[in-house]
């Protein structure tokens, strides 16, 4: 996490693949804080940039970020409490 506060990806591919791979070594590792902070840096990232510029407004992904859901059931399958909370990952997708 603190790479990725000193030097942030500068452009949106980038971006994507580095929260996404930073909530999967949070589950590799089995670093619960990780895998949390990284999920809310991933629907933060996918509220602002990805809903616009995929123009998913009136679709079902704006309403769920489905790669946070599924790396959040992943990590709790592999025994990481979730404690993240957005709207983007409604908790009943999340078992």
């Amino acid at each position: 996490m603190n790479y990725y506060n000193a030097a942030p990806p500068k452009n949106t591919g980038d971006l994507n693949y580095f929260t996404l791979s930073l909530i999967m070594q949070g589950i590799a590792i089995n670093d619960a804080d990780q895998v949390n902070e990284s999920l809310l840096l991933y629907v933060d990232f996918y509220q602002r940039v990805v809903i616009p510029a995929e123009d998913y407004w009136d679709t079902d992904e704006e309403f769920i970020a489905d790669a946070a859901v599924a790396l959040a059931n992943l990590a709790q399958y592999r025994g990481i409490e979730i404690t993240a909370e957005h709207d983007l990952m409604p908790p009943q997708l999340i078992r």
